[in-house]
């Protein structure tokens, strides 16, 4: 992977934080996305150095500028 120290990297569909932590210990600038408000509960109370939403409040993303995207493994169980 290449260096992302000081990059903007977004985490779609980051759930409870996992990766969206390892990459903040690797320096990025992280915003941890997901339609679980429940992950996004979870996530910050196990972080504190990323930005972390819900998509429902995500209408700010018009204006947002990433260097980065992770999506590791976001699905949908129906």
């Amino acid at each position: 992977m290449p260096p992302i120290d000081g990059c903007e990297v977004i985490d779609l569909g980051c759930g409870e934080g996992t990766n969206t932590r390892r990459f903040a210990e690797l320096g990025g600038k992280l915003t941890g996305i997901d339609v679980s408000e429940n992950m996004i509960s979870v996530a910050s109370e196990r972080e504190n150095r990323t930005r972390l939403i819900s998509v429902m409040s995500a209408s700010h993303f018009q204006t947002c500028y990433f260097q980065m995207i992770n999506s590791t493994a976001p699905y949908r169980l129906w």
